[in-house]
């Protein structure tokens, strides 16, 4: 139930059996989405959607819920679910949302879902009156039965396919503070009502974490791990001391959740920005590498590979990293503000313009817009003058 308030460059080598396979997954997941029966207006609200990894291809079926009404109702009175069927809620603009499991009769997964059709946060097995909540804006939700991600291998970053979810460019958070406002209020309200539940504890500390409070994300990091220790939690604690400035402590968090789990990329991508903020070059390079192999659609590998090319001053390189990540088929308005860095570095001016603007169609909100804004308007201007 849902209640409304955004040459030197690694190689990824894959023999000929392994292009197979990725073609043979590329063809199933054209065949899976062609498949897919389109939905009537006249006819409620039955999709279909399927979850995609470098493992496997997982198909679903799911309930629409795209109206309030919907949203409202939820799972609310549903008494039995299949294994490989859920919930799929889907909102007309990006927003930040919170999440009622008051009146499910069963235990959920609940898989949140942004703008470029990636997951970007899973609530595992959860249950009861409690309210669930993000700081980052989705465009659709999936609840699903309890055991379903973990069953299916389903991981943050995995790539969801259904033709219902959509969104327009232009769309953009409205009133976002005073959303963040009543989702930390709620949050709040959730701690109170279950002060022995660890999973409120790192919802709220997730929340501090992305609103950039790392004192407060600190604090209630520990208090979480002083209950039960997590890779996911682990990272989280770095990612709050590194916010503050406490290299080394956060080094060694990024560590222990990297050796706990290490098929979990969080702690990878994370200790490699530390390591290129501090300049450990050698180290970066070898965890960008590491991360690009094994997680070859993750954004951040190719984003830390070009900042280290870059400060090197190889364009070349650059484009040639750029250009594998094109061949990933990553589909994320960061690799455009990549473009855009490589352009303005090779002084491709009115190019690094166009992709910056096109980024920010897609990320009005980047910390840097206004900046960003000031160069298109710049090259804009000095175009007409020329012409």
């Amino acid at each position: 139930m849902v209640k409304l308030n955004e040459s030197g460059v690694c190689r990824i080598v894959i023999g000929l059996k392994g292009q197979f396979i990725q073609a043979r997954l590329l063809c199933s997941v054209l065949f899976l989405l062609l498949c897919l029966p389109s939905r009537s207006s006249s006819e409620t609200e039955l999709g279909h959607a399927v979850i995609i990894n470098a493992e496997k291809i997982v198909p679903i079926e799911v309930i629409l819920a795209d109206t309030p009404e919907t949203w409202e109702q939820g799972l609310k009175g549903v008494e039995y679910l299949p294994p490989d069927r859920g919930m799929l809620f889907i909102f007309p603009r990006e927003v930040i949302q919170t999440f009622s499991l008051k009146g499910i009769s069963f235990p959920i997964d609940l898989i949140l879902i942004n703008r470029d059709n990636r997951i970007i946060s899973i609530f595992d097995t959860v249950s009861g009156d409690k309210v669930l909540a993000f700081p980052l804006a989705i465009v659709a939700a999936l609840e699903i039965k309890a055991g379903f991600c973990q069953a299916n291998g389903v991981r943050i970053g995995d790539l969801i396919k259904s033709d219902q979810i959509s969104v327009r460019a232009h769309n953009q958070l409205r009133d976002e503070h005073k959303q963040r406002e009543l989702v930390e209020q709620k949050l709040i309200d959730n701690l109170e009502s279950h002060p022995d539940d660890a999973q409120v504890y790192e919802e709220l500390a997730v929340f501090y974490l992305v609103s950039r409070d790392c004192a407060k994300a600190i604090e209630l990091f520990e208090q979480v791990l002083g209950i039960a220790e997590t890779a996911p939690r682990l990272n989280g604690m770095g990612a709050a001391l590194a916010m503050c400035q406490r290299d080394e402590e956060a080094e060694q968090f990024f560590v222990r959740a990297m050796n706990m789990d290490p098929h979990f990329q969080g702690p990878y991508s994370n200790l490699g920005l530390l390591y290129l903020r501090q300049n450990r070059r050698a180290q970066a390079e070898e965890l960008f590498c590491r991360l690009q192999a094994d997680y070859p659609e993750t954004i951040v590998a190719y984003q830390g590979l070009v900042r280290l090319a870059l400060s090197d001053g190889n364009i070349d390189k650059a484009e040639l990293i750029l250009d594998q990540a094109r061949e990933q088929n990553i589909p994320s308005p960061e690799l455009q503000r990549l473009r855009g860095d490589v352009a303005l570095r090779a002084g491709r001016l009115e190019q690094a313009a166009d992709y910056y603007l096109d980024y920010l169609r897609t990320r009005p909100n980047d910390e840097h817009a206004a900046e960003l804004r000031s160069f298109i308007l710049n090259q804009k201007i000095r175009k007409k003058q020329v012409e």
